[in-house]
This record gives structure tokens, sequence and C-alpha cells, in this order.
């Protein structure tokens, strides 16, 4: 169930209602902007409504460990958006290169992959 939110102070943005065994939870849907490759995995680039930078792996989830910040859903169901080398980029507010439920670990132990293109 989509929304279309209106707040005061905060930008339109849609949001997804998702239901869990408790009932229904409400969350703000950010876009990635960017691409970002590190060691040729694909990452997400996101501002959030504050201004803040920050960079998740490329996949459409739920992200629920931004600082200071409400979990939100991430989408990177768009492919089209462009590439960028991370010292293109505003000092990011938060970065995770990998999760372990996503098969990638830190990044900085496993092997560069091979290369992604969209």
């Amino acid at each position: 169930m989509l929304r279309r939110e209106e707040e005061d102070d905060a930008v339109p943005s849609t949001g997804v209602y998702l239901s869990g065994g408790g009932g229904f939870f409400y969350y703000k849907v950010v876009k990635a902007s960017h691409t970002v490759l590190y060691r040729n995995w694909p990452f997400a680039a996101f501002t959030l409504w504050d201004g803040s930078l920050h960079i998740r792996p490329w996949l459409t989830h739920i992200v629920d460990d931004l600082p200071d910040h409400d979990a939100i859903l991430l989408s990177c169901q768009d492919a089209n958006v462009p590439e960028v080398r991370l010292e293109d980029l505003p000092e990011p507010a938060s970065i995770v290169w990998g999760y372990q439920w996503v098969g990638q670990h830190d990044l900085a132990n496993v092997p560069v992959a091979p290369i992604v293109k969209h």
C-alpha cells in the first residue's frame, strides 16, 4: 500500500506500508541517487531529507541502521542512476560496505569482484 506523505518540515515523499506479525509498518521510500563501485561491487548512494549522504549495498531493502534517522526503504530498482567515484561525492554521514545476510562480508577482506556494469 503506497501513501503520499506531506509534512510541514519535510520534502514530500512516497511511503509504503508493509505488514508484519504485529501489524503494519510505514517506511519512507528513498531512491538511490548514484551508484558507487567499491572493489567492483555496486553500492547505492542516497540523500535523506536533511541533506545527509549515506551509502549502502545496491539492494532494495529496509535500512534500519541510519544514525539519528528512522528506518527507510531504500529503492534500487532504477539501474539508470549515474555512476560516480566515492571521491567525487561529499563526505557521507554513514557507509556500510557489506552485509552478511546478502552474502557480502567486510569487503576489505573479500577478493575483488568481476567488473559490474549497469
